[in-house]
């Protein structure tokens, strides 16, 4: 999940950036749309980075994907009025990481 929460960061940030599909700037709260596209794909490198030492079951990559979780929850509730539905989305997916990790990580200690 956290993987595809990322790679929805990085299409999206290429998207605005590169002014593809429909994103109105109007109800922004905070910066600009072109802003935003620079910061989405580094996000989401950031994001698949973690989701790939997730699969190697890293604690780095565990703490680390819920702190980007968290920090792309903050950053999603920033660009909520310019594209809603986008962002309720990945903050499901976002809410469904930060709820996974944990619960996760104690089955994961328990069987080992």
């Amino acid at each position: 999940m956290a993987g595809l929460t990322g790679a929805a960061n990085g299409i999206i940030g290429f998207l605005v950036m590169f002014n593809l599909g429909r994103f109105s700037s109007a109800k922004l709260v905070a910066l600009n749309l072109h802003g935003f596209g620079l910061i989405f794909p580094g996000f989401g490198v950031l994001q698949i980075g973690a989701a790939a030492l997730l699969v190697r079951r890293s604690t780095i990559g565990r703490i680390g994907a819920l702190v980007l979780a968290s920090v792309s929850i903050l950053m999603w509730m920033l660009w909520l009025g310019a594209y809603p539905l986008a962002a309720v989305e990945a903050i499901v997916f976002d809410v469904l990481v930060i709820y996974g990790l944990p619960v996760t990580s104690e089955s994961l200690k328990a069987t080992e």
